[in-house]
């Protein structure tokens, strides 16, 4: 699932890691795909919240964590992960909830 109005502005990827990133509402919505060796090492650090959600995905057969963070503008950014053998997937940015919802839901690849 594609939001409409969504479009992919640019690519970025290493040996480790890869990203895609959307415009969106004028607004910047990534895709990232990452090894996962341990927590430790993905050295990611968040203030975003676990909320009580969890978006099943029948595609991948996976439970979706959904996470969100108030930002200083007071709107809420929002992060879908999901952790799949060696690597973590997260879809990550400023969008109504019901929007990343449906993208975790429908995600498939």
């Amino acid at each position: 699932y594609i939001p409409p109005g969504m479009s992919l502005s640019t690519v970025e990827f290493t040996e480790s890691y890869a990203v895609l990133v959307f415009d969106y509402n004028e607004k910047v919505v990534r895709f990232v795909q990452e090894k996962r060796m341990n927590e430790a090492s993905i050295g990611i650090n968040s203030d975003r919240k676990l909320l009580e959600e969890i978006i099943e995905n029948k595609w991948i057969s996976k439970e979706i964590s959904l996470e969100e963070e108030i930002l200083e503008n007071g709107e809420a950014g929002y992060a879908a992960i999901v952790n799949i053998d060696n690597a973590r997937y997260r879809v990550i940015g400023q969008m109504e909830k019901e929007e990343i919802i449906k993208i975790a839901k429908y995600l498939n690849f």
